[in-house]
C-alpha cells in the first residue's frame, strides 16, 4: 500500500511538473512571439527607413546630374564666348602687328638715313680732323727741330764754357767752370765693381765722410720696379763698400719712403733686405719714422712740414737715376728728396697731398728743411720722358758730387736746359739765397 501511495504521489508530482515546464514553454513561446513580432516591426521600420534614405539620395544624385548639367552647359557657353572674344583680341593683335610693322619699318628706313647722313658727315669729320691733326704734327714738328736746335746750342755752350781734364789712370771727366770750381765728378760706365770705386776715389768722397758718424743713404725706390726705375741695389752695395772701407765707425743707414707702394714691399722685392743682412745695415721706411715739425718763412707753399728726424742728424746722400719726369721733367737728386715726405701725412698712396700744387713748389719746401750733403747718380742707363712708363736708354756715365750741379749735369743729358726746368731754378735761387744756412761742398780742386 505503501509504494502504491508512493507511486501516486510521484506520478501527481510529475504531473505537476510537467504541467509546470508546459506552462514555462507557453510563456516562452508567447516572449518569443512577442519578440519575433517586434523585431517584425523593427525590420519594416527600417526597411521603410532605408527606402526612404533611398529614395532621398536617388533624389540628391538627380539634382546634381541636373546641377552638372546645367553647370556644363554654363560653362560651354562661357567657353564659347572666351573663344569669340580670344579670336576678337587675335585679330585686333593682328591688326596693330601690321600696323606696328609698318611704323617700325618707317622708322627703320627713317634711322637709315640718319645713319648715312651721320656717317657722311663723320667722315667729313674725320677728313678735317686729319687735315687739323697732319697741319698739328708738322707744326710740332717745326717746333720740335727748333727745341733740338736750341738743346744742341745749350749743349755746345755748356761745354765750351766747361774744360775736360782726361785722368790718366782711366775714362773719366772732371768739369769745370771757367773760373769757378764745380763739386762734379763723370765716370765712364763699365760695370759697378769697376766704376763705382774709381769715381768715388776721383771725388775724394774719402775725406768727405772720413769725420762722419751717421750716413744715410737715401735711393730712388717708388714702387717695385726694377732698375731703372728705381736705384740698382748692387750700386747701393759698392758704395756700402767703400764707406766701410774708408769709414768703419760710422753708422750706415738705408732710408726710404716709397710712394706707389708699401716701402718694405719695395726693400723686399729690390733686394734691398738681402743687402742689409749681409752688410748688417739697417732699413728705415721713412713713411712710418719719427717726425718733427719744420717751420720757415722760406717755404713756397706750406706752413709747416713733417719732417723725418733721423735725417736731421746724418749726412745724407741721394742715390737716385737719371729719369725724365711727366711733371718735373727731370727726377735726380733733388726730386728724389720727396721721398722724405712721410706718407702717412701727405695723403698716403702716391703722396698725393704733395700735389696739390705744382711740383716743383714741395721739392723747393722739402729742400729748405734740408738739401741732402752728397748725390750720386747712376745714369748708366737713363729713363727718357716718363719716370716709370718711360723708354731706357744707355748713357753709361756714373755723375757724383753737389746734389745740384750733378742735377744741372742730368738735365744736360737728358736734352733740358736747367734753366727751364723750374724746380732746378728754385733750387739754385735757395742755394745762392742760403748758402750760409745749407751745407756746401766746394767741390774738388785738381
Amino acid at each position: 500500500m505503501a509504494n502504491s501511495i508512493a507511486n501516486a504521489f510521484k506520478k501527481f508530482m510529475g504531473i505537476k511538473k510537467e504541467e509546470k515546464e508546459e506552462k514555462k514553454v507557453k510563456r516562452n513561446s508567447k516572449k518569443a512571439i512577442k519578440i519575433k513580432e517586434t523585431k517584425k516591426r523593427l525590420k519594416i521600420k527600417n526597411k521603410s527607413k532605408k527606402n526612404i534614405e533611398k529614395g532621398k539620395k536617388k533624389e540628391l544624385r538627380e539634382l546634381r546630374l541636373s546641377n552638372l548639367e546645367k553647370a556644363r552647359e554654363k560653362r560651354s557657353k562661357q567657353i564659347a564666348k572666351e573663344r569669340k572674344k580670344e579670336e576678337r583680341f587675335n585679330e585686333i593683335r593682328l591688326k596693330n602687328l601690321e600696323i606696328g610693322r609698318e611704323k617700325r619699318s618707317k622708322q627703320i628706313k627713317k634711322e637709315k638715313k640718319k645713319e648715312e647722313r651721320l656717317n657722311k658727315l663723320r667722315l667729313i669729320n674725320l677728313e678735317k680732323a686729319r687735315e687739323e691733326r697732319g697741319k698739328q704734327i708738322a707744326k710740332e714738328r717745326k717746333k720740335e727741330k727748333k727745341l733740338n736746335k736750341s738743346r744742341l746750342k745749350n749743349l755746345k755752350k755748356a761745354r765750351k764754357e766747361k774744360i775736360k781734364i782726361k785722368h790718366r789712370e782711366g775714362h773719366h771727366k772732371i768739369y769745370y767752370k771757367k773760373g769757378e770750381i764745380i763739386g762734379l765728378v763723370e765716370q765712364q760706365f763699365v760695370s759697378y765693381e769697376e766704376s763705382v770705386p774709381k769715381l768715388l776715389h776721383l771725388a775724394k768722397f774719402e775725406e768727405i765722410i772720413k769725420h762722419e758718424k751717421r750716413i744715410i743713404l737715401k735711393p730712388n725706390l717708388t714702387l717695385a720696379k726694377a732698375f731703372p726705375v728705381t736705384t740698382d741695389p748692387n750700386f747701393v752695395e759698392e758704395i756700402i763698400k767703400y764707406i766701410r772701407k774708408h769709414n768703419e765707425r760710422a753708422q750706415v743707414i738705408i732710408a726710404e719712403g716709397s710712394g706707389g707702394c708699401e716701402t718694405k714691399e719695395c726693400f723686399k722685392k729690390l733686394g734691398y733686405e738681402q743687402l742689409s743682412e749681409k752688410y748688417h745695415i739697417p732699413l728705415l721706411d721713412l713713411n712710418e719714422a719719427e717726425t718733427t715739425k719744420k717751420h720757415s718763412k722760406k717755404f713756397k707753399k706750406y706752413s709747416f712740414i713733417e719732417y723725418p728726424k733721423v735725417l736731421l742728424d746724418g749726412f745724407l746722400i741721394s742715390l737716385p737715376v737719371l729719369k725724365g719726369h711727366k711733371e718735373a721733367k727731370v727726377t735726380i737728386s733733388l726730386k728724389n728728396m720727396l721721398g722724405c715726405f712721410p706718407a702717412r701725412y701727405y695723403g698716403g698712396n702716391w703722396k698725393v697731398g704733395m700735389h696739390k700744387w705744382p711740383i716743383e713748389y714741395s721739392i723747393h719746401d722739402i729742400l729748405v728743411c734740408k738739401m741732402p750733403d752728397y748725390a750720386i747718380c747712376d745714369a748708366s742707363i737713363a729713363q727718357l720722358e716718363h719716370e716709370i712708363n718711360g723708354y731706357p736708354k744707355e748713357m753709361n756715365i756714373l755723375l757724383a758730387g753737389k746734389p745740384l750741379e750733378v742735377d744741372k749735369k742730368g738735365a744736360l743729358l737728358l736734352g733740358y736746359d736747367w734753366k727751364r726746368v723750374p724746380h732746378l731754378v728754385l733750387a739754385d735761387e735757395l742755394e745762392k739765397n742760403e748758402s750760409g744756412k745749407i751745407r756746401n761742398w766746394d767741390g774738388i780742386k785738381v
